[in-house]
Parts: C-alpha cells; sequence; structure tokens
C-alpha cells in the first residue's frame, strides 16, 4: 500500500493527543474506527486523521 502523510499535524490523532483538551475530539474521531496510523497506531474513522493511515 502506498504511504500517504497528511499535513496538519495538529488536527491528527498524535496532535490532539499532545492537547490536554484534546481528549473529547479524540473519543469522537476514533468512534467507528475504519483506519489505524502505521506511525503511532492511534485510530480513527477518517483518514485525514491519521499521518499514515491504513485501512483496518
Amino acid at each position: 500500500m502506498k504511504e500517504v502523510r497528511v499535513k496538519k499535524a495538529g488536527e491528527h490523532m498524535c496532535g490532539l493527543a499532545d492537547r490536554k483538551k484534546g481528549f473529547e475530539e479524540m473519543k469522537s474521531a476514533a468512534r467507528g474506527a475504519r483506519f489505524i496510523c502505521r506511525e503511532c497506531g492511534r485510530s480513527a474513522s477518517d483518514k485525514a486523521r491519521l499521518c499514515v493511515p491504513e485501512t483496518l
């Protein structure tokens, strides 16, 4: 699978994890996850939320 990096790290799950108030947004983004990040292992329902997304 081709590696795709998405910009705007502040909107990625890893960026949200770094912010103290990002937890609720992370829960919402992870609900119904269809993708996993090959770099950090986090999952999300929208691949734009991950640095290196791969379909689950």
